[in-house]
């Protein structure tokens, strides 16, 4: 359950399937210094408008943030194409991340944080606060190995295909 003014959309579905709504506060309507936190309110409604109509999933996961990919890690996200850094911001002084000798993954309170300026335009299911993410993933620019709610309900396919098939 969420609570506070973070949007969301109940959603009990399987991929494809439609979510039963979408939960904004009045403070998120009126408040436009919460656009800071959650990105510009018209993204976030097609983020959430997504969910509800198409039933597609986050493409992010707080849970597991990282993951190997061809031996080295990579940040959880689709898609890939979204550059930044991974730093431990913790103490209010970022700084490199340590790496598991065991899992070969960043561990403590790693995070990756994206850049401000992208050339990639997707996708508006992982980071809808970015103002050059206007789309969302499709089969070109999806990242499947990444281990996001989308690749698990919707059997490793983009947001924009199981859009387009619904």
């Amino acid at each position: 359950l969420k609570y506070g003014d973070e949007p969301y959309t109940q959603q009990y579905g399987g991929c494809g399937e439609k979510g039963q709504y979408i939960h904004f506060t009045p403070n998120f309507i009126l408040n436009s210094s919460l656009t800071q936190i959650y990105g510009p309110k018209d993204k976030v409604f097609l983020h959430e408008w997504a969910h509800l109509q198409w039933g597609v999933f986050d493409e992010n996961n707080d849970k597991v943030p990282y993951y190997l990919s061809n031996g080295k890690y990579e940040a959880t996200r689709c898609s890939k194409e979204i550059i930044g850094r991974n730093a431990d911001c913790t103490d209010g002084d970022c700084k490199s991340c340590e790496i598991d000798p065991t899992s070969g993954l960043p561990k403590g309170n790693c995070q990756f944080y994206p850049d401000r300026k992208q050339t990639s335009t997707s996708s508006i299911m992982y980071i809808q606060g970015l103002s050059q993410v206007t789309e969302f993933c499709d089969k070109n620019t999806h990242n499947p190995d990444a281990p996001t709610m989308q690749n698990k309900m919707c059997n490793y396919r983009s947001t924009w295909e199981v859009i387009r098939e619904s």
